[in-house]
């Protein structure tokens, strides 16, 4: 029952609101990617988006079947959402217990970044729905008198869920510290079961990252700013307080559990490995080359909201009015961030009122909108909704962020309008 009603929940915290905002520059690339032939998207897929190739494949399906709305286009995330609020019930009941399982629900669902991704085209709610099933399986694996297929599924299991994101590789390295802590190694031949499966799925991933190795130039250094940003993001959606608070209870729990069960101790370590180790991971890598992207760790979301979970449940256990008033504070400052977010804070990039500035101030018959070399392709989404053709005449629009506008022609005249954080829309228009 308790699934039903937290179904019903992520359904509709997923659905409220969801075309209310624009489509901001990765949403467009995902929008130009579905709205494409067959033939481009596989191009895209199997080529320079391979590490989100499975959730290109899924989005092309759907908008074929339901249109390019932005809320169709958005709904897929809408789905590996849900998808993985179960997968997360459901690994925290196999750790933990069902009342770990329904608080695990509870606060992944009232977090802003489970609900920002929900809403977004994009690959990461898939990709946490992927974190979830592999350590679904890797708990399933653990226990006691598990088979040695168990281990195969899991290897298997691992494998096809890198093909989310590739910082799902994090999350199944960071089963591999837990279980070295906790000592609870599998034994050989299983452990080169799971290994052999794993290597065998995963290989064409590697290949194609190895090649391609060039597609992440792009990315910012690492600095303590982003890894901060990304913490707070994990923890608590937002508020550095908040994020101290609930990690000084984490490691409470930790240590009061450390003569505990031995199984539930394991399971622990797992989750706050889970937490932890892609971090970790990302950083040292980040030193020696650029990775480290704050929303790429949104694998560890689930992670968090099971340790965070079973915290609440240990608190219950203490003191039942302790515990209440511990979740209902974390819902309530959660809450209150999801809140901001379908309120429009932060805002994303307005493209759609950008296209409509332009083509609110184009004759019917005149109108052109120019974007930068990044957004021609995706941004035309809206200009072919809202402008038509023909797509040239005597009124242009020039997106831009943070870069020098392009020299105007002689005899014209710029206005300049910044509709958005970082993105400025100029007219240009004919004396």
């Amino acid at each position: 029952m308790g699934v039903i009603v937290m179904t019903g929940l992520a359904v509709v915290l997923g659905l409220f609101r969801i075309g209310a905002q624009s489509l901001w520059t990765d949403e467009l690339f995902s929008a130009h990617v579905a709205r494409g032939s067959w033939q481009a998207m596989w191009s895209f897929a199997a080529g320079s988006e391979f590490h989100s190739g499975v959730y290109h494949l899924a989005s092309w399906l759907w908008v074929q079947a339901f249109g390019d709305s932005e809320s169709a286009l958005r709904s897929p995330s809408v789905v590996f959402g849900v998808a993985a609020m179960v997968m997360v019930m459901v690994t925290a009941r196999r750790l933990f217990s069902t009342r770990t399982a329904l608080i695990a629900g509870a606060v992944f669902l009232v977090q802003v970044q489970t609900v920002r991704y929900f809403q977004e085209a994009r690959t990461y709610s898939l990709a946490m729905f992927a974190a979830a099933a592999a350590t679904l399986a890797l708990a399933r694996a653990l226990e006691d008198g598990s088979s040695r297929s168990r281990w195969l599924q899991y290897g298997v299991v691992a494998g096809v869920a890198c093909y989310a994101h590739l910082f799902v590789f994090f999350v199944i390295a960071s089963h591999g510290v837990a279980l070295v802590l906790r000592r609870s190694v599998p034994k050989l031949r299983d452990a080169l079961l799971a290994a052999g499966a794993f290597l065998l799925v995963t290989s064409p991933l590697v290949l194609a990252a190895a090649v391609r190795e060039g597609d992440v130039d792009w990315l910012p250094a690492t600095n303590l700013r982003a890894v901060a940003y990304a913490a707070r993001a994990v923890t608590v959606g937002n508020g550095t307080a908040a994020m101290i608070l609930l990690v000084a209870l984490w490691l409470w729990k930790l240590w009061t559990s450390r003569q505990g069960p031995s199984r539930e101790m394991t399971s622990l370590v797992v989750v706050a490995s889970w937490v932890v180790s892609p971090f970790v991971i990302a950083i040292a890598i980040g030193t020696v080359r650029p990775l480290f992207v704050p929303h790429y760790l949104n694998v560890c979301v689930p992670g968090a909201a099971v340790l965070t979970a079973a915290t609440i449940d240990s608190l219950i256990a203490r003191s039942r009015a302790l515990g209440a008033v511990s979740l209902a504070v974390l819902l309530v400052h959660s809450g209150y961030y999801v809140a901001r977010w379908y309120d429009g804070t932060p805002a994303k990039e307005d493209f759609r009122a950008a296209v409509r500035f332009a083509c609110d101030r184009a004759s019917q018959q005149h109108a052109r909108v120019l974007f930068r070399p990044t957004y021609v392709r995706s941004s035309m989404y809206y200009a072919d909704d809202d402008c038509g053709e023909p797509i040239a005449g005597n009124l242009a629009v020039v997106i831009q962020r943070g870069e020098p506008a392009e020299p105007t022609p002689s005899g014209e005249r710029v206005i300049s309008v910044r509709l958005f954080t970082g993105v400025t829309v100029e007219t240009i228009e004919t004396r």
